[in-house]
């Protein structure tokens, strides 16, 4: 309150003298100037104290608590001053003020010093890190110097000169045979390292020589092989032209009786393996006593078998299970071995009444110790259509399948091979039967190799060699006929027509109302639905040796779908037939319809019947029909059944009794005198 009133004074006091303010302000002015003359005299003093305080940190503090007591007292002296003695306070505080301002700009001065010295301090710091940090690289480095060098030093002392793996010459040898201008006795007798650099020298020159020998008899090797290629080839280009000739001069031949290709297939015989050479004596009496049913003719390359021997190829065979190479590669080379057949063959044609003829090809294995049949074809005499998938029943190669009773050809007689096989960690003989061919019985027995069977049952071949050469002929001439005979009723039947027989009219009418909408055969046929179908069918495609065919008839909007298999030895094993017949999306087989099954019975069972009249080889086609009309007799009998009143829309047949016994057995059986259908009397 007093301070209020002394300022409120004062302001009345400037107001009533303005003149006093003027000089109390001079006299203010004058002493601020000389505080500063002071404070500059002052700040001279604080300079040399500065340094001080840079040297001696303690005096620094010392100071600086010292101008905070100063600041500290001048403002504690001001307070007082203001309070207590108000008329003479502004002039007490002038004195004072410059004193304080003086400490204050000590105290900015030391704090400028302070940063300064923080300042100084870092960058010695970082100075001497940095040296520190220089100091240290230049170690790392040296040391880095140190490991590189010590392995280099390691590297240099395990060197190993190529040198040390030549076999170079004995000193004693070398100084003898050597040039003196290299071997420098004088010198390399006392220094064992002049004594190294002249015999890798001498042995370098020798080398060269060598080298450019090799190089000579490469050339003259090159020169030799393209000579005899050229050779070859001028061999190869001459053949044709042989041919040519022989078969222009063949009247020529005819008329002297003479026959140079014969003369040819003589001289080559007795290269033959032995079990060749049996059927190739064996088969040219045949044709000579038979005048032409057979043509024999060796096939292969003749240079390489006169430069084949049994012999070394067991030798190699030998000698690679004793050696040390990988286990993989010796049983493939035994397995090799085991499967090249010797590079001749014999090839058989023969050919039956209607022109049909049969090609086909023994080859012998020596290792394996059997003879094996290739290349089985069919030429018909008849034009075969250019796009049909019945080719491939001429193409199979099972084609002599079961020529005798048993002989499927797909394992091997010899049982010794079943143990070379297992050897070589090999399970069984069927997966090589596609590269080497089919070893039949028949074709052991016909080259004069008989085996011990693994079974006790033998198969009926007693007669062997000779006496079993016209068997086989006769039954592969028979075989020919069947499947000539069965490709035409496939033909006809892929155009959707019957082939005419000798039993229309007498198993079964002339005429028939049904259609045929669909045919298929071999790999065409659908497999799955097949094996749907019934569990015989199943386990015969099993085997691996049936041909498929299927048929699709439609009558009155109900289709019967027929799958009939037909044995490798069609006809004497009759084919089997099974059925299905839909309408309205419903349908039946012989396990849930009566009606099927007797249809399916007289086609299986009563195929004796069809023999009557026609050949068993057009077997097939007379089984079609007859299923055809009893497809429309069970149709017709059913929808007879069906109406009360009589059915005139109906094909007009004699039927002697529509149904007969428990089953309600419909009238399949045709006889041909009344020309009416009956049912039978023997019991299914």
């Amino acid at each position: 309150m007093k301070r209020r009133k002394t300022i409120k004074g004062q302001q009345a006091n400037k107001e009533s003298s303005p003149a006093s303010p003027s000089v109390k302000i001079k006299k203010s002015s004058d002493e601020v100037i000389k505080a500063d003359n002071e404070a500059r005299e002052n700040k001279d003093d604080d300079e040399l104290i500065l340094q001080d305080l840079i040297d001696d940190p303690s005096v620094f503090i010392d100071k600086f608590n010292q101008h905070c007591e100063d600041i500290k007292r001048s403002m504690q002296t001001i307070k007082k001053v203001k309070l207590y003695s108000a008329e003479n306070s502004t002039r007490e505080v002038a004195k004072i003020k410059p004193q304080a301002l003086m400490s204050i700009l000590s105290l900015r001065e030391i704090n400028r010093i302070s940063q300064m010295l923080c300042k100084n301090a870092k960058d010695s710091t970082q100075e001497a890190k940095q040296k520190c940090e220089s100091v240290q690289l230049q170690l790392e480095n040296l040391l880095y110097e140190i490991v590189h060098l010590k392995e280099e030093i390691s590297k240099c002392g395990q060197f190993k000169s190529c040198g040390d793996d030549i076999t170079l010459l004995e000193v004693e040898e070398f100084y003898r045979v050597a040039p003196e201008n290299i071997s420098l006795p004088e010198r390399t007798r006392h220094d064992p390292h002049q004594l190294k650099l002249a015999q890798l020298q001498w042995e370098l020159q020798e080398r060269e020589k060598l080298a450019e020998k090799c190089r000579l008899a490469k050339e003259e090797k090159d020169r030799l092989i393209k000579r005899i290629e050229d050779k070859r080839k001028r061999i190869r280009n001459l053949n044709p032209l042989l041919d040519s000739v022989l078969t222009a001069t063949r009247p020529l031949q005819d008329y002297l009786s003479l026959s140079i290709s014969q003369v040819d297939s003589s001289s080559s015989a007795r290269y033959l393996p032995r079990p060749l050479y049996f059927l190739f004596v064996q088969a040219n009496a045949y044709q000579e006593a038979n005048d032409s049913d057979i043509g024999v003719t060796i096939t292969g390359d003749l240079h390489k078998a006169k430069q084949f021997d049994q012999n070394v190829v067991e030798e190699s065979i030998r000698r690679a299970s004793s050696s040390q190479s990988g286990q993989g590669n010796k049983k493939n080379l035994e397995l090799k071995n085991l499967l090249t057949p010797h590079p001749l063959s014999v090839s058989l044609r023969l050919k039956e009444s209607d022109g049909n003829s049969m090609a086909l090809s023994v080859y012998y294995y020596p290792i394996l110790n059997i003879c094996a049949v290739k290349g089985v074809k069919i030429e018909v005499s008849f034009k075969l259509p250019d796009v049909s998938s019945v080719r491939q029943t001429i193409e199979d190669s099972s084609l002599l399948s079961c020529l005798f009773p048993g002989d499927t050809g797909k394992d091997t007689p010899n049982a010794t091979n079943h143990q070379q096989l297992q050897s070589l960690g090999l399970p069984s003989f069927n997966q090589f039967v596609k590269e080497i061919g089919n070893p039949y019985i028949w074709a052991q027995s016909i080259t004069g190799l008989q085996f011990f069977s693994l079974e006790k049952e033998e198969l009926p071949m007693e007669p062997a060699g000779a006496d079993l050469l016209p068997n086989v002929v006769n039954a592969i001439l028979a075989r020919t006929k069947s499947k000539a005979s069965l490709l035409k009723q496939l033909i006809a039947l892929e155009n959707l027509q019957m082939f005419p027989t000798n039993s229309d009219g007498k198993l079964f009418p002339i005429h028939t109302y049904s259609q045929i909408k669909e045919f298929k055969v071999g790999t065409d046929v659908n497999i799955e639905s097949i094996k749907k179908m019934s569990a015989i069918l199943n386990k015969k495609l099993q085997s691996g040796n049936t041909t498929a065919v299927s048929i699709k008839f439609s009558y009155r909007r109900v289709k019967l779908y027929a799958v009939v298999l037909l044995e490798p030895d069609y006809p004497v094993h009759p084919p089997l037939t099974n059925i299905t017949i839909s309408s309205d999306q419903r349908e039946l087989t012989a396990n849930i319809n009566a009606d099927i099954k007797c249809i399916e019975a007289e086609i299986n069972v009563f195929y004796q019947e069809l023999l009557e009249y026609d050949s068993a080889d057009f077997m097939l086609t007379n089984i079609l029909k007859r299923l055809q009309v009893c497809f429309e007799i069970c149709i017709e009998s059913r929808l007879k059944e069906l109406r009360d009143k009589p059915v005139t829309d109906l094909p007009q047949r004699m039927i002697l009794q529509s149904c007969r016994g428990r089953d309600r057995v419909k009238p399949y059986k045709y006889l041909e005198n009344p020309g009416c259908f009956t049912t039978r009397s023997t019991a299914l």
